[in-house]
């Protein structure tokens, strides 16, 4: 077999491979696929079947991905915020804000659709761009932040699903 023949047959192959991939859902998009309820000990949050939970050692309350976004629960108790203030969600995000490493860059801390979010970009080392969409929930004890991401190229498309899937947020 010469050279074209075999690079097309492996192109061809990789396509086809592709095709049934998608066609199984596996390549989905994150908005794409049906609704579904994700549960962890303390948080319940709807997204798409295309998410499926990725092992986090306990670092955070919960992590989900998919093959175009991911989504990173965490919570800090109010008793071990520094100071005496009187913690608000809009300061807690602020502080949020101000603690972001000093490569990645921010916008002011705002509200969306009842919202409070915080949207920041970080270059990765492999040169890729991604954009984070945080929100900030208050519960009794605790300030939660439900982060979303997804390369930057995409955020646009993704926006308006991550403030719907964070609309969903329940506490336990």
């Amino acid at each position: 077999m010469n050279k074209v023949k075999s690079i097309s047959l492996v192109l061809a192959l990789l396509l086809a491979i592709s095709l049934l991939l998608s066609g199984c859902g596996l390549l989905k998009s994150a908005y794409e696929g049906k609704s579904k309820i994700f549960t962890s000990e303390n948080v319940e949050i709807t997204l798409t079947d295309s998410f499926y939970e990725q092992d986090d050692e306990g670092y955070y309350e919960f992590f989900y991905y998919s093959s175009t976004a991911g989504v990173i629960c965490n919570s800090e108790k109010k008793s071990e915020l520094l100071g005496t203030t009187t913690w608000t969600l809009e300061k807690y995000a602020e502080l949020t804000r101000e603690s972001l490493d000093s490569d990645m860059t921010s916008q002011d801390v705002c509200t969306i659709d009842g919202l409070v979010v915080l949207e920041c970009s970080w270059v990765d080392e492999d040169g890729e761009e991604w954009t984070y969409f945080l929100t900030f929930f208050e519960t009794e004890g605790y300030f939660w932040t439900v982060q979303f991401h997804c390369l930057s190229e995409e955020y646009e498309v993704h926006k308006p699903y991550f403030v719907e899937w964070a609309k969903t947020v329940k506490f336990t």
